[in-house]
């Protein structure tokens, strides 16, 4: 079975790449991976946790210790998309 990761998944891009997998792969299973910062919003990927073959994890990238278990089973592919990077917050934050 297909197995995808997708880091920042509750963020405006994430969020919309996970409903395009849901739809395009219906086997296809997905593991959803968001911090929850402010840049994340849980409610973009409520329909997508409704499906027995999406799970979602809140960690931290950065931290391996939340993150290596994920890798633990067979991954097909990981789409990266975690990132704090408004306009506002990089001029005074870079």
């Amino acid at each position: 079975m297909t197995h995808y990761i997708v880091t920042g998944a509750a963020g405006f891009i994430g969020s919309n790449l996970v409903h395009d997998l849901v739809e395009r792969y219906p086997e296809a299973q997905l593991t959803l991976v968001d911090k929850l910062t402010y840049a994340g919003n849980k409610a973009y990927i409520e329909d997508a946790l409704k499906l027995e073959r999406v799970r979602f994890v809140q960690a931290d990238i950065a931290q391996m210790d939340q993150i290596a278990p994920l890798f633990e089973r067979h991954v097909n592919g990981v789409f990266h998309l975690a990132a704090e990077s408004h306009v506002d917050r990089s001029i005074s934050g870079p």
